[in-house]
């Protein structure tokens, strides 16, 4: 009990009716304490800042949530026990887990390894199955979120993260960057895929203690996130197809909760995904609309004990819900994070739609086909009199590029400018061809 912070004045005694012993820790969403039961049993008791609670919208979510949250089956995580509200602020109350998190654990002792690793993946992917099943997205997975418990890896600070969506402050991020998805960091909704992306973030960093997305500052992390592989040198042969898959930034192309377990417990060969910049066909996300201004925060002040790591900051980059020391505004409309964007391949940044793209040629074709047609009618029905044949071969270079360019257009499926110029320039060559061979013996 040497991590036990003191109860200081500002501090309740008690909250509910558990008793609180302690400080477990503090950060961007409020303090958890080390409380007991009316029994004598050690509990995890968490008291939101009073900030947070101040709409009846996320009162309400939050009731929904943990409500869901207690049917989380208890294996490998640690088990909602009761939430509600002391004193105006909201309380969520847990199984108590003593132990160091995995970030704790990592940077003391350096990467996991062989079974020990191995375990952990599982004990994890066990979790957010678990999770999952009950209709959940954790949304705030990483290694400080993991307890290295004495009866193995236990998954904590599930069931409030959504709550926490209806607060005031509707542009801000909650977690650290370096293990949010892209969809999440873009302001799509997150999905069980999105948790599969930071399981396997807080795998990589497990596996190697260096983070999947690295960057000096957390606008750096989340274009890195957005826009560049993760950085999988050092993670085991045997890991590594199926971190690289679960980290593809399309969402609809990484497994399941399910099928992680399945290639874990060697039922099954991991599943192809990619760890490059973009997957074929996947665009990048809109940013989040403007919304009230919103911010980022830096790390706040290291965690006081192991259960207090609800809210440690991660990794280099990582970073807290507003309200912890060290604030600052990322550039950009207001509530809206601007990060340089990279378009899928073969396209240039800020490229229109393609189907739009396509549209708008077709558009060109038919006037180009209307355009041959009227002059071809206008040439030879005698608008401009009797002309000669050298008058009449130096204006059929003109409607046959149009006709040609016009026709050929509409013919293809998906046409474009240069495609359908290069057709026309063919036709205008045929037809110097056909003049030069064809024409004298006609």
């Amino acid at each position: 009990m040497s991590d036990l912070g003191r109860l200081e004045e500002r501090d309740p005694r008690q909250v509910g009716v558990y008793r609180l012993a302690g400080v477990l820790g503090e950060g961007g969403q409020g303090t958890v304490y080390l409380g007991h039961d009316p029994s004598g049993r050690r509990v995890a008791v968490k008291v939101l800042h009073a900030r947070m609670t101040a709409q009846d919208a996320v009162r309400e979510r939050f009731e929904r949530e943990t409500d869901l949250a207690r049917r989380v089956a208890a294996f490998c995580t640690a088990q909602v026990l009761a939430a509600g509200v002391s004193d105006g602020r909201l309380y969520l109350v847990s199984e108590y887990v003593p132990g160091p998190s995995l970030q704790q654990l990592v940077t003391a002792e350096g990467p996991r390894a062989g079974g020990g690793l191995e375990r952990l993946a599982i004990a994890t992917a066990t979790a957010l199955s678990a999770i999952h099943r009950t209709g959940i997205v954790h949304r705030d997975f990483k290694p400080a979120n993991v307890i290295m418990g004495p009866e193995g890896p236990v998954v904590i600070d599930f069931g409030i993260a959504r709550a926490l969506e209806a607060d005031t402050t509707r542009s801000a991020l909650v977690g650290s960057p370096g293990y949010m998805a892209p969809e999440q960091l873009s302001g799509r909704p997150a999905s069980p895929a999105s948790d599969i992306f930071a399981w396997a973030a807080t795998m990589v960093y497990a596996a190697t203690g260096h983070p999947a997305f690295a960057g000096q500052h957390p606008m750096a992390v989340m274009g890195a996130v957005l826009n560049s592989g993760p950085d999988l040198s050092g993670v085991p042969e045997g890991l590594l197809p199926l971190l690289a898959a679960c980290l593809d930034k399309d969402p609809a192309a990484r497994p399941d909760a399910a099928r992680v377990l399945t290639v874990l417990t060697g039922g099954g060969a991991a599943p192809t995904g990619g760890n490059g910049p973009r997957p074929v066909g996947w665009t990048t996300p809109a940013p989040p609309s403007a919304g009230p201004p919103g911010a980022f925060t830096a790390p706040g002040p290291p965690m006081a004990g192991s259960q207090g790591a609800f809210t440690a900051p991660g990794p280099p980059g990582a970073f807290t819900a507003p309200g912890s020391p060290g604030a600052f505004t990322a550039p950009g409309p207001p509530g809206a994070p601007t990060v340089p964007g990279r378009a899928p391949a073969g396209e240039r940044p800020g490229a229109a739609d393609p189907s739009r793209r396509h549209g708008t040629v077709r558009s060109l074709c038919v006037a180009s086909v209307v355009f041959g047609v009227a002059q071809a009618a206008v040439i030879y029905g005698g608008a401009f009199g009797d002309l000669s044949e050298t008058a009449l071969l130096k204006l059929a270079p003109l409607w046959i590029f149009c006709l040609a360019f016009g026709g050929g257009g509409l013919l293809m499926p998906r046409p474009t400018l240069l495609k359908a110029g290069a057709v026309a320039v063919v036709a205008l060559l045929l037809a110097v061809v056909f003049y030069w061979t064809l024409w004298p013996l006609l």
